[in-house]
């Protein structure tokens, strides 16, 4: 019996400013966000009782820039302190910190609690909101 799913390639570029998401079918088309827009922003947002991710955090990084997490994906791996660590401080808007363990954090207000969160727990929270969407998307799409 021959399979009804329809084959589909879906590829993830998580960039240190957007997030574009493209699928190939009968061509290449990009994935829209909950926004209806092609790109999504790459950031995390910590407010007293929640996280806004991509648009919605993007909307209200201007006026929370302390507990703002950007260009996480380009903090992955990293050691504080190093020279790669310093060129790209500059384009993380929130506080980088050193871990326990000599990596680079993002110092949090969330919760009404300063933490230090890892620059892989940012993304993997940013990965989980767009699962979500794509999920969606795709049970639209079929």
């Amino acid at each position: 019996m021959a399979s009804t799913s329809k084959p589909t390639v879906i590829g993830v570029d998580v960039g240190a400013a957007n997030t574009v998401v493209a699928y190939i079918a009968k061509g290449v088309d990009i994935v829209l966000d909950q926004s209806s827009k092609r790109k999504t922003p790459s950031c995390v947002v910590f407010g007293n009782e929640n996280r806004l991710l991509g648009t919605e955090g993007d909307s209200v990084i201007k006026s929370n820039l302390k507990n703002s997490a950007t260009n996480f994906r380009s903090l992955i791996g990293l050691k504080f302190g190093t020279e790669t660590h310093k060129a790209e401080k500059p384009f993380a808007l929130g506080q980088l910190v050193e871990t326990e363990k000599g990596n680079v954090g993002f110092k949090i207000n969330y919760c009404k609690d300063v933490s230090v969160i890892r620059e892989k727990a940012i993304k993997a929270y940013y990965s989980s909101f767009q699962k979500k969407i794509r999920v969606i998307w795709l049970i639209y799409l079929w």
